[in-house]
């Protein structure tokens, strides 16, 4: 007669849990006096920088060290990096900002009171489908925040939505933050200090997943680049001419891929006309292509679409 041995196999369910009242870093720097030593060193000779061990930072505008780079020490005047950098001096403007930060202590109070009534599971990475703990890899990390007060989506300043993945090394957690333009994860910053939840994802053991868990499913998507489409709202200002041919910047920021219409003595002169260009918000009057100068006593206006 066959024998067969009992065995026990351990049943596992990934479930959401709401990480509440995170405040975001807002740290970021854009100045000519940052410059790189390899193979790890970021100075600045203006003690600037305002970053923390384990933030992410995005580098842009150098020649040669444009990218995401993971803090080892912090300093107003020294940063050491995980990833390997090129010598470059200063000079260039050169922006870092902070596109992800450690979530480690917050994630360890979660676990305390995650499991089924209120009960602690185990904090740590789950490293298998039958393993316990945060979900930390593709594509299984993805993580929806909302503001922490109204838990409404939190959107950039094109309307499109944040997001964030959770990854792990060596025990600690780290949220990046990034928005989706054009199909592509692009690195986020938050220029302005926020409180967030996140619903980060839980593989419980089954005895742990807790009764509720399905009704703590978030119900936001993303969105996909509204800002290369028709999407935002018409918005309408007066523009006031303080000098010749000089005008002010917009109040808002105009939808990616659209144009900014200004009308001036009841005559179309925005960028479809030619009489007008624009960089973000900021308008420049062409002199020579319209049939007139742009004066200060001139009845001006723009319309045009934004997400703000």
């Amino acid at each position: 007669m066959a024998r067969f041995e009992a065995k026990q196999i351990n049943k596992n369910i990934a479930a959401p849990v709401a990480v509440a009242g995170f405040a975001v870093s807002t740290a970021a720097i854009t100045a000519t006096t940052i410059s790189f030593t390899a193979t790890d060193t970021i100075s600045d000779s203006g003690t600037g920088f305002a970053f923390a061990v384990g933030d992410k930072i995005n580098i842009s505008g150098t020649a040669s060290n444009n990218g995401v780079f993971t803090i080892l020490t912090a300093a107003a005047g020294t940063l050491t990096v995980a990833e390997a950098i090129a010598t470059e001096g200063a000079g260039a403007s050169m922006t870092i900002e902070v596109v992800g930060e450690l979530v480690t202590s917050e994630l360890t109070t979660s676990a305390l009171t995650a499991g089924n009534n209120g009960t602690a599971v185990t904090d740590q990475a789950s490293t298998g489908f039958d393993v316990e703990g945060w979900l930390n890899s593709a594509s299984n990390n993805i993580v929806t925040i909302a503001d922490n007060t109204t838990e409404a989506a939190i959107e950039d300043d094109q309307g499109r939505e944040v997001f964030a993945r959770l990854t792990e090394d060596t025990g600690a957690f780290t949220l990046n933050y990034y928005v989706l333009i054009a199909g592509t994860e692009t690195p986020h910053n938050f220029d302005s200090a926020a409180s967030l939840k996140f619903i980060v994802q839980y593989n419980y053991e089954f005895k742990d997943l807790p009764y509720d868990f399905n009704t703590r499913i978030p119900t936001n998507r993303l969105l996909e680049d509204p800002s290369t489409g028709a999407g935002g709202s018409d918005f309408e200002e007066d523009l006031t001419i303080a000098s010749l041919n000089t005008y002010p910047d917009l109040t808002k920021t105009p939808v990616t891929g659209t144009k900014v219409a200004i009308y001036v003595r009841g005559k179309e002169e925005g960028e479809e006309s030619g009489s007008t260009t624009r960089s973000g918000k900021a308008l420049t009057w062409v002199s020579g292509t319209a049939e007139y100068d742009l004066e200060t006593t001139d009845s001006v206006y723009a319309k045009y679409k934004t997400f703000e």
